[in-house]
């Protein structure tokens, strides 16, 4: 068997219906979301998953795009956008929900990261939903000490904060390698972005101390699922060289409700894929 067909992740799922005690959730870093319009990826994730809430990162639009933008979305959608003020064409979050949250927040309340656009918060009856693009350390390691020494631990306490509320859903691509099994391949990549012991540990105390569960990892031990596939790497699909670093974590409170967690490798578009959450809340 090939090594594609090995790290080769869950099927589709059938659709949910729309309710109150199923949901689907999706976060996909998009890579420019105008680009990814003119293809048929997110045309074709809407038809076959239907999620009743899809997180997008790095849509790298300003706020005079968004109004075009969300003309071309199904309307049965509504959608929040938190744009990057700091630089053009950079970054840039949004979160679209078949439900309107009671309350959205943009950004994480400290301006030095939220100038950015990096975090969307939506608050629904059961739970928070938290859109995060995690800033990527870069080549040459050249943002490892804002990422790791700034960034993880001012986001830890807000998710903390939140989860004094009401359970939180952490979505969208955080930029670390957490495990082992989360890459093809660790040796040799120690010194790369979202590969040193510092994010990876960071990860692992953010998890540890506000009780989080990555949930693909709960429900697919010992599975490796790719969520990336460095564009560096022209044959890394092929040859199943591929990285996760997109996830969707969940409060410990949430654990028995947490049903299905996937990947849909085969949706391209994007140097990322899809990954998916169903949830039940039934008694």
């Amino acid at each position: 068997m090939s090594k594609r067909k090995v790290t080769q992740t869950l099927k589709p799922l059938k659709k949910l219906k729309s309710n109150s005690e199923s949901i689907r959730i999706a976060t996909w870093n998009v890579c420019g979301l105008r680009a990814l319009l003119k293809r048929n990826a997110l045309v074709q994730l809407l038809e076959e998953e239907d999620p009743h809430i899809l997180c997008l990162n790095e849509t790298k639009l300003q706020e005079k795009h968004v109004e075009q933008i969300k003309a071309q979305l199904p309307s049965t959608y509504y959608s929040y956008w938190n744009c990057s003020t700091a630089k053009k064409g950079y970054s840039g979050v949004a979160i679209l929900s078949k439900t309107k949250p009671l309350n959205v927040t943009y950004g994480i309340g400290i301006s030095k990261h939220d100038l950015e656009g990096r975090a969307v918060i939506a608050e629904y009856n059961r739970f928070y939903v938290v859109s995060t693009y995690v800033p990527n350390a870069g080549d040459g390691l050249w943002r490892l000490g804002y990422r790791t020494q700034e960034w993880d631990l001012d986001l830890r306490t807000y998710l903390d904060k939140l989860q004094k509320t009401k359970p939180v859903i952490w979505a969208g691509d955080l930029n670390v390698i957490h495990e082992d099994i989360d890459i093809h391949n660790i040796k040799g990549k120690e010194k790369c972005a979202c590969c040193t012991p510092e994010e990876r540990g960071n990860f692992s105390e953010t998890l540890e101390t506000n009780k989080f569960l990555d949930t693909f990892r709960m429900l697919n031990p010992g599975v490796k699922g790719w969520s990336y596939y460095p564009r560096r790497n022209v044959k890394a699909k092929e040859k199943g060289q591929g990285w996760r670093l997109d996830y969707i974590v969940v409060s410990q409170a949430l654990k028995r409700s947490v049903m299905k967690a996937y990947i849909r490798d085969d949706i391209d578009g994007s140097d990322h894929h899809p990954c998916l959450l169903d949830l039940s809340f039934r008694k």
